[in-house]
């Protein structure tokens, strides 16, 4: 989730909902995306410099919707230099091996919502305000007061918490910080693994 402290919303009153985003928020959600989508590419090039090939200015790792786009990067030298086994483990990985579920594939998310943070800035949405106790990060409501059942009524430490949605793409309600969360653990803990080999 995006920290916020009071006011920085524009209201002091955090349970207040539907507040105006700071324009620097969908700029650094947007570096984010774009950092975890130059890691593939770096990825490519790495690979090719551990087969002694020398990457070009086309190298990269392609994001494709259909077979043929793949098809057609792989004849625009994208993966030339790169192990014919580490090509089939990119190809393994595309969006289009979901079928008409490709919208589903993370890589096709974080592609396609960094491709219009090229152009122009991230539409995100505020779902609300809320306040999280500061141990746990367990949503509290918008109260500072709770009633314990054992301890009885009770004043909790909490920080302020705003949820930014991505408004971009179609099915993607997902909170932001969640969302990024998710496409970070999947690059790091699902793609980058699969060619750990390539560098032995």
């Amino acid at each position: 989730m995006v920290e916020m402290t009071p006011g920085i919303l524009g209201f002091d009153d955090m349970s207040v909902y539907g507040p105006n985003i700071p324009s620097t928020v969908p700029l650094i959600i947007g570096d984010c995306l774009q950092n975890l989508r130059s890691s593939l590419d770096y990825l490519a090039w790495e690979l090719c410099e551990a087969a002694n090939f020398q990457p070009t200015d086309r190298t990269q790792f392609p994001v494709c919707e259909t077979r043929n786009n793949f098809q057609t990067a792989k004849g625009s030298h994208t993966l030339d230099g790169i192990p014919v086994a580490a090509q089939t483990e990119i190809e393994s990985l595309q969006p289009f091996n979901l079928g008409s579920a490709y919208m589903s594939s993370e890589l096709w998310i974080l592609n396609r919502l960094t491709n219009i943070s090229k152009h122009r800035r991230i539409l995100v949405t505020a779902l609300g305000a809320v306040r999280t106790e500061k141990e746990t990060g367990a949503v509290i409501d918008r109260h500072t007061q709770v009633n314990h059942p054992f301890m009885g009524e009770m004043e909790l430490d909490y920080d302020p918490v705003a949820l930014i949605r991505c408004g971009e793409i179609e099915g993607a309600g997902e909170e932001f910080g969640a969302l990024l969360h998710r496409l970070s653990d999947y690059i790091t803990l699902q793609v980058i693994p699969r060619f750990e080999t390539f560098f032995s």
